[in-house]
């Protein structure tokens, strides 16, 4: 009767096919509970598919939680019965990242559109959203001050976002679906592509979401025809107990010492090193705490060597990224140009003393938790004198192969400067990087956090992490600036133009960090500067050290302007910088996504 009163794709049909799925599941029938799942799972995917353009992306961030709550639960039953593995990554591919991937398509689309509505329409879009983050760095007395009210302006960013979905709907590439053949046909007989699904159980037995977590690992290479698949059962342990054994030998207690980790290769690699073999390049999409780790610094206690020097890791953003990458005519890049920020003034007017710096940091009791997260090396807030010499010999590298390179630092390594470049093929920023879980306590109670609204840096987690520039200690004083506030959000770095950018190096502290939404990655620098049109980002896992992380990009671009390959150039730099410090610490911190 529902059925045909509403029809079969309308979304209470799904809701009715779950009740039949868990009568199926008492009497034991699992095939049959797998069977009207899955046809549940398709309506609210077919739904989402029909209903997504003309959605705000809060609503379709919304309407996407809904699926994956629904996919969360296959997977749950593909723990007692996995006879729909296959339905099972197909159904992931298609909901892996698939509005970040649908955003990036949608600008590059506009940005090579010769419509002049859709462009008007972008660029008003791109002005109200910059105005909107403007609004969020004044304080509510100075907002009130001035009679400003920001409900009328996200009301009409909300319109645009709508309208150029809505647009954008009959742009064929966002309409592709992709399928576990897809992903085989792209992959070379020494390839394998490594899929990595984190996901709460739902116990049946019990009836409700149990508190563990599972780690569900599908495994592609060309002689398949059926994707291969693990179940990680100890998730909660990966996350807890073997994350801190790692996190001590790469940026804890034991970053310095001799000793190798000897556990985090059992737990975190082997069970899939089991089944890729002897096969030489992997790709891997990751997906919740592996995320927070550096595949290449895993110890192998049995060969006595780094995962690195065995296996070529390419990280990647999901399966529909790698397969459209694949798929992509290869960007021949001739106008080889670069932008270099590096040693702001964090004073903003002239050079401070470590003293001063300290005694500002210190004024605004950020504790010694913040004060570590913006330093490259040590324990106090101050200017990073390597980050100049890091700039100023990639410069004259550069320069010397006829590049066109622009430098900023000192009192021009400024945010406003940063906002305006056009598409460099490379974009690098050596400073102070931040990313905050939690607003740590503080005994005053200001409505501001990082010059922001505190209402909106707690709800927004690409609030949360960013880059220091030029005059930020004036904004962390409490400063009313005119201006830019010398702090470059993640939200913010959404609005840069990198369409044409090849690459990104952010060489600061813990950049590669941010909120891990499961199947849209991890919200911070990273989602903000893929959203924005970069090809390649290179970034850090945890803090790095000042003098070292010098000689890590000074290499790197030493190999790289001879070999043209920056993956390459990459892992080359990895192995010479371990040979010279021989800790993951120094190493390991830096992990390269894109092509």
């Amino acid at each position: 009767m529902l059925r045909k009163n509403k029809g079969p794709e309308h979304p209470d049909n799904s809701a009715a096919l779950d009740n039949i799925a868990m009568s199926y599941f008492w009497l034991e029938d699992y095939n049959k509970a797998l069977k009207y799942r899955l046809s549940s799972y398709d309506i609210l995917k077919t739904s989402f598919d029909k209903n997504k353009f003309g959605l705000s992306p809060s609503l379709r961030s919304s309407l996407k939680g809904k699926l994956e709550t629904s996919y969360h639960f296959l997977a749950s039953l593909s723990c007692i019965n996995d006879s729909a593995l296959l339905d099972l990554y197909n159904n992931w591919i298609g909901l892996n990242g698939i509005i970040g991937s649908d955003n990036q398509i949608l600008i590059q689309k506009l940005v090579n559109s010769k419509d002049s509505t859709l462009i008007s329409l972008f660029d008003e879009l791109r002005s109200s959203q910059a105005q909107l983050m403007k609004y969020n760095e004044l304080t509510f007395q100075e907002k009130e001050k001035r009679g400003i009210e920001t409900k009328p302006l996200e009301q009409e960013i909300q319109r645009l976002e709508s309208e150029l979905s809505f647009r954008s709907k009959d742009f064929a590439e966002l309409n592709r679906s992709f399928s576990s053949k897809d992903v085989i046909k792209e992959l070379n007989n020494d390839e394998v592509l490594v899929e990595i699904v984190r996901f709460p159980y739902y116990d049946f037995k019990m009836n409700k979401w149990s508190d563990s977590v599972k780690y569900l690992v599908f495994i592609s290479t060309a002689e398949d025809t059926l994707v291969d698949h693990l179940i990680l059962h100890t998730g909660k342990e990966l996350e807890e107990d073997v994350y801190s054994e790692y996190a001590s030998f790469t940026s804890g207690d034991n970053k310095l010492s001799n000793l190798k980790d000897k556990l985090s290769y059992k737990y975190f690699w082997k069970p899939i090193s089991d089944r890729i073999g002897s096969k030489k390049t992997v790709y891997v999409s990751l997906s919740g705490i592996y995320n927070n780790i550096n595949l290449s610094t895993l110890y192998n206690p049995e060969t006595e060597q780094y995962l690195f020097e065995e296996k070529d890791i390419r990280i990647v953003k999901n399966s529909r990224d790698f397969i459209l990458r694949k798929q992509a005519e290869k960007e021949i890049y001739s106008n080889n140009t670069a932008v270099l920020f590096g040693y702001p003034n964090y004073d903003g007017g002239k050079l401070g003393t470590n003293d001063s710096l300290n005694f500002i940091a210190e004024s605004r009791d950020l504790s010694s938790f913040w004060i570590d997260s913006l330093n490259r090396g040590g324990n106090k807030v101050y200017p990073l004198p390597g980050t100049k010499i890091e700039v100023e010999n990639i410069k004259s590298k550069l320069d010397s192969n006829d590049w066109s390179v622009q430098a900023f630092m000192g009192d021009d390594a400024t945010e406003s400067r940063v906002k305006q470049i056009e598409s460099p093929r490379i974009l690098h920023i050596a400073t102070h990087g931040y990313f905050f879980e939690d607003i740590p306590n503080q005994k005053n109670d200001a409505n501001q956090f990082m010059g922001i609204d505190k209402v909106q840096f707690i709800e927004n987690p690409m609030l949360r992490s960013g880059l220091i520039l030029t005059g930020a200690n004036k904004t962390l004083e409490g400063e009313e600036l005119v201006g830019e506030n010398g702090l470059l959000s993640s939200l913010e770095a959404t609005l840069l133009n990198l369409d044409k950018t090849e690459l990104v190096v952010l060489s600061a502290c813990e950049t590669g960090k941010g909120k891990v939404k499961n199947s849209e990655g991890v919200y911070g620098l990273q989602k903000a500067l893929f959203d924005a049109g970069a090809e390649n980002v290179i970034m850090s896992l945890w803090k790095v050290n000042d003098q070292v992380t010098q000689e890590f990009m000074e290499t790197f671009y030493s190999k790289w302007l001879i070999n043209k390959n920056i993956r390459e150039s990459f892992n080359e730099t990895q192995k010479l910088i371990k040979l010279k410090y021989p800790q993951p610490y120094f190493w390991g911190a830096f992990i390269l996504i894109g092509k």
